[in-house]
């Protein structure tokens, strides 16, 4: 079973993905070491902004050919119903990030020209000095860049709600602030603007000489055919329109949020006794040295009255980074990721987890207040350095959000604790539940990729503590016989295990002339699936 989980592993590790020929991880890379090369210290000289501007450009090329196909594939699985992956969020809100960022630079670049208001620009295209006629057309080209290029990477998507309330979202992993992106584009497209442009259009029709060609080129440009034909005011009416059905939607869940916050913090203050694992020096020694560098752990806790509220077996998920030694030996030690988080490690906090308090390293001594615990391992997690750093990037991102009482997969600004494995790695097919209007993962659907036909997962260690402070240890169908699965001893072989879920079916007979309800046990198998949205994090 483990060799055929490592050749599937090995296979979607170098796999290109369905999204496009890029992979965005290197492409962000790329784009932000061409963001760092920009020559913004231009001043007014032309030729100097004229370069810069074209090289700004190029970088949006890139960007949107990527953008726009990975945008619409996400449009096309909102239509369908299907769940956000993590990986597929994490690059939702890089994109903004990216979006964001280049969009400044052009910003920046126009107030090189001197121009700061719209007394400034008047003064510019009104002057006797050519010069200055010149930097205020520039000027212009540059808000007009911005304005098309809002409405080629996010004015579409913006009509569906889903993506315009996640990409409107906070995530402190990328510095992107709740609404930014909304505050940004509908001052891009405000009515000030558009009026500012079409005055403007009205100042430069009437020139003459060397600038008429230059203010010719300038009124055929697309953009300023679509703010002459009311485009923007269309766009603000639609983003206006939608805004507002947001606000509602928000508000449901603000509330919901702080409902279920406080019935979980009311619940989790309720202990009833410490857990059989807990200060066992022994024991702890032996589970580290079980564990290995970005090992998925989960626990359970039946002591604590929030556990008996949530479904299933485990109550707890939460990921091993690494002691000092090991993080040395793979060559992460030194990694900026890792870099910061040095002090904490080299005295134990070697664990990343979300709780009601939020997300934070821990040590194995506190997190071992436990009765059960086991360890869980992804196939060839370590074998691909990208992926590796990808991973370690963007579990430790995560540290300082709060937790989410929505328990809501596809948001990011907050987190439960099995969505910090879902973002972390964000390309696994992770089992999900739909609940409420939303979609949750639990640490029972975590553990069930164990059971699944080919699943990239694999059960390395399953201890349970006893009353008497001893300690069991179980095998892979024990841990099947707790999350409700059955092996399969007519289908199971040696190597492979085949693992079934019972589940009631009900179907209608007829008997006797009447038709009655007859329920049995059915059995359902879950072949893991390879996820479509696997970029190649070669």
């Amino acid at each position: 079973m483990r060799v055929m989980k490592i050749l599937l592993l090995s296979f979607l590790f170098l796999s290109s993905g369905a999204w496009c020929t890029d992979n965005p991880y290197l492409l962000f890379r790329e784009i932000d070491q061409g963001v760092i090369n920009l020559d913004m210290n231009v001043g007014d000289n032309i030729v100097k902004l004229e370069r810069t501007r074209a090289d700004i450009n190029l970088l949006f090329n890139r960007f949107n050919q990527f953008n726009n196909k990975f945008t619409a594939t996400l449009i096309t699985q909102v239509e369908n119903d299907e769940v956000l992956r993590g990986l597929q969020l994490t690059v939702l809100h890089r994109a903004v990030k990216t979006y964001l960022s280049l969009s400044s630079k052009v910003q920046t670049l126009a107030s090189q020209t001197g121009i700061h208001s719209k007394k400034d620009l008047r003064k510019y295209l009104d002057s006797d000095d050519e010069q200055k006629n010149r930097l205020g057309l520039t000027w212009l080209n540059l808000q007009l860049d911005n304005i098309n290029y809002f409405m080629n990477s996010y004015r579409g998507y913006f009509k569906v709600k889903k993506l315009r309330i996640l990409m409107n979202a906070e995530d402190k992993s990328y510095q992107v602030k709740a609404n930014q992106l909304k505050d940004f584009t509908s001052l891009l497209i405000s009515r000030g603007t558009e009026k500012n442009l079409k005055r403007s259009f009205k100042k430069i029709k009437g020139y003459r000489g060397d600038l008429q060609a230059s203010a010719h080129q300038l009124l055929k440009r697309k953009t300023s055919v679509e703010v002459r034909e009311k485009l923007l005011k269309k766009t603000r009416k639609d983003l206006r329109k939608g805004y507002r059905k947001d606000r509602w939607f928000k508000t449901g869940r603000f509330l919901l949020h702080h409902a279920s916050g406080l019935f979980g913090n009311s619940m989790g203050a309720i202990k009833f006794r410490r857990g059989f694992l807990d200060k066992n020096d022994n024991l702890n020694q032996e589970i580290i040295s079980e564990l290995k560098p970005l090992d998925m752990i989960t626990e359970k806790t039946p002591f604590i009255l929030t556990d008996k509220f949530i479904p299933g077996n485990f109550g707890h998920n939460a990921i091993w980074l690494g002691t000092k030694e090991q993080l040395i030996d793979m060559g992460m030690w030194e990694h900026p990721s890792i870099k910061k988080l040095q002090p904490m490690i080299e005295i134990g906090y070697s664990i990343i987890e979300t709780d009601r308090s939020g997300t934070h390293l821990k040590n194995i001594d506190k997190f071992m207040n436990v009765d059960d615990f086991a360890i869980m391992r992804l196939d060839g997690v370590t074998d691909s350095r990208n992926y590796l750093e990808e991973v370690y990037k963007v579990a430790i991102a995560q540290l300082g959000k709060t937790y989410d009482f929505n328990f809501d997969v596809e948001t990011t600004d907050k987190l439960v604790c099995s969505e910090l494995l879902y973002q972390s790695f964000g390309d696994i097919a992770w089992p999900t539940e739909a609940y409420l209007g939303r979609t949750t993962i639990s640490p029972d659907n975590v553990a069930s990729l164990i059971m699944y036909s080919l699943g990239p997962l694999n059960l390395e260690y399953y201890i349970k503590g006893q009353e008497d402070r001893s300690v069991l240890y179980k095998t892979e169908e024990d841990l099947a016989r707790d999350l409700g699965f059955r092996k399969n001893p007519e289908l199971s072989t040696l190597d492979l295990p085949y693992y079934d879920q019972p589940y009631k079916k009900c179907v209608k007979v007829v008997r006797d002339g009447k038709k009655r309800r007859v329920c049995y046990t059915a059995y359902k198998h879950f072949k893991y699936e390879r996820p479509n949205f696997l970029i190649g994090l070669q």
